[in-house]
């Protein structure tokens, strides 16, 4: 799969449905994301923090609740999904919103 099969593959999820995985209702996910972000506090305490695949940014809020003071990068191959990100999560000065596959992002911004 190229990656223009990913981003319509993506998009088609996110046009169709606002919360294709119920990242935001599921109690269990966000039960899960709190525990995952949590474990990773307890090792690292960064100041940038890149997020590959941020979806609707679910995960996005809660990295950002748990590190207050970090600049997030949330990437996401799917036009659609970063425009319901920046929807759900609205105007922050620390969360920047990429549409871009990884590797195309990493080969850009490398120095």
């Amino acid at each position: 799969m190229d990656t223009n099969d990913l981003k319509n593959y993506f998009d088609g999820l996110h046009r169709d449905k606002k919360d294709p995985w119920d990242f935001w209702k599921s109690e269990y996910e966000i039960r899960k994301y709190n525990q995952q972000v949590s474990y990773i506090k307890e090792f690292i305490d960064s100041k940038n923090i890149l997020e590959i695949g941020c979806s609707t940014g679910a995960h996005t809020k809660i990295i950002s609740n748990r590190f207050p003071n970090s600049s997030i990068t949330a990437i996401d191959v799917s036009e659609a999904a970063i425009s319901q990100a920046k929807k759900n999560l609205g105007k922050s000065n620390k969360i920047k919103f990429v549409v871009s596959e990884i590797s195309e992002y990493i080969s850009l911004n490398s120095s």
